[in-house]
């Protein structure tokens, strides 16, 4: 638990003289990735730093791609950690010279660079794009080493891909996942006991929300579990079971539902006396209520993500003394735009076990341990390469330590931040390819709309 291993580090062992004192032993240090660091990384290698004999940091001084996930390099600048001799590294490892040379200037001169505009409709470039990894295997290239990037993840090019070359026996990897994170019933039945268990939260799931979550946790079909929220919600809050109920959905679904009632009640009672907190909560609901069904064991990773993520929204929202009811807040996030997505052990475990196409949108590749020899960028004219960052929890300059309190997050802010980070994102997947970039566009989306994106303009140079 990452937040708990801060606090604790903090608190306790920057304290300790003890600790302090093993620290002098460290005569060398290497760090990479310096600009992704957190504040807490920072006080250690500043420790470090005033008792080794020498310390090599690596880092990137525009911050790399990694700004669209809170990285500041502006903060580090200012400290005394960076304020000392500085190399420029030329060399590159991952990508080609003339890729290299393409990465700075991003301009359509290079020969490993291939564009294909001509596409009117998007259909037409998803039968080029099919077309073009048929050729490219034909000519030697692994199935292993082409990803196929799209700005978001797209479920009708993942189906194509995976029709297409059905009959190839060869697998399409797909790093993204679309679903948000209330779709999946382990989730929405945590929230729903969640918010019987805290005063402060207010209701307002549908019939159905609570014909799913009945007929999940009692194991009963639609039709009963319609007939039982019928029968007992009161205004918003479970009831008794009247009898004809309980003969309704049985005698084991019965005990189910008091054990839930009671366990409701036991966690609202504790939750009002600060003996337990939602992160608990969570964890609670799973091991009491739900273990017992069926595919719980494989549920377990988002469930505890689900406690985690808890906590550092809910510590995150405290520095906002103004914003009101912080618990109400968690719940219409996860109910309305949190999304659900594979861990990096997943995405590991999957390119190590299955052989095949890798599809990804930009963030789930960069962030992966995968690299390729050969990259196909789909819908360069759509927006979506680099889409606004307004929304009111998830804008993460704001959340940056430089972001002045009071400050308007501007139209011309916006503007300039997402043309800097597609510059920055479009530069780091340049650097992971070795042999050659294949670009593709529609002129309308697959909604009908004419496209003309920032990256469409930042190639082109329209």
């Amino acid at each position: 638990d990452m937040s708990i291993a801060i606090y604790l580090y903090n608190k306790y062992l920057l304290n300790d003289k003890i600790y302090i004192e093993r620290l002098s032993s460290i005569k060398y240090l290497i760090v990479d990735d310096v600009d992704q660091i957190s504040k807490a990384q920072l006080k250690l290698l500043e420790l470090i730093q005033e008792r080794a004999e020498n310390i090599y940091l690596f880092f990137n001084p525009q911050g790399g791609f990694c700004n669209y996930y809170g990285a500041d390099i502006e903060y580090l600048d200012k400290c005394k950690l960076l304020s000392s001799e500085r190399l420029k590294l030329e060399e590159h490892f991952l990508c080609s010279d003339n890729l290299y040379l393409f990465s700075n200037t991003l301009k359509l001169n290079c020969a490993s660079v291939h564009i294909d505009l001509s596409s009117i409709f998007r259909s037409e470039m998803i039968n080029k794009i099919s077309e073009k990894v048929f050729n490219l295997m034909e000519n030697g290239i692994d199935s292993d080493d082409i990803c196929i990037i799209s700005p978001v993840n797209d479920e009708i090019l993942n189906y194509e891909m995976k029709t297409r070359f059905a009959s190839e026996s060869l697998n399409i990897k797909n790093l993204s996942k679309k679903n948000r994170l209330i779709d999946n019933i382990y989730i929405i039945s945590i929230i729903i006991i969640l918010s019987k268990c805290i005063g402060c939260i207010k209701h307002d799931f549908t019939k159905d929300d609570y014909r799913r979550f009945f007929s999940f946790v009692l194991g009963i079909d639609a039709l009963k579990a319609y007939k039982l929220v019928e029968n007992i919600m009161n205004f918003g809050e479970f009831t008794d079971l009247p009898d004809e109920m309980k003969n309704l959905i049985g005698s084991d679904a019965s005990i189910k539902y008091y054990h839930i009632l009671d366990f409701i009640k036991k966690c609202k009672y504790k939750y009002a006396k600060n003996e337990v907190n939602i992160s608990r909560i969570i964890r609670l609901v799973f091991l009491d209520v739900l273990i017992d069904i069926d595919n719980s064991q494989q549920n377990i990773g988002i469930c505890k993500n689900l406690s985690e993520f808890s906590e550092k929204f809910l510590s995150s929202l405290k520095n906002f003394k103004t914003i009101e009811n912080p618990q109400q807040k968690f719940i219409d996030f996860v109910r309305r735009e949190a999304m659900d997505f594979y861990s990096r052990y997943d995405i590991e475990k999957m390119h190590i076990e299955d052989r095949g196409i890798i599809i990804g949108t930009p963030y789930s590749f960069l962030t992966s341990n995968m690299k390729c020899s050969v990259q196909i960028w789909t819908d360069i004219q759509s927006n979506m390469w680099c889409p606004r960052n307004i929304k009111e929890f998830s804008n993460s300059y704001l959340f940056k330590a430089n972001w002045e309190n009071g400050c308007i997050y501007t139209e011309q802010i916006e503007e300039k931040n997402r043309l800097h980070l597609l510059k920055l994102l479009t530069k780091a997947l340049i650097k992971k390819c070795s042999k050659s970039i294949y670009l593709y566009g529609s002129e309308y989306s697959v909604n009908g709309y004419e496209q003309r994106g920032l990256l469409y303009n930042l190639i082109t140079g329209e």
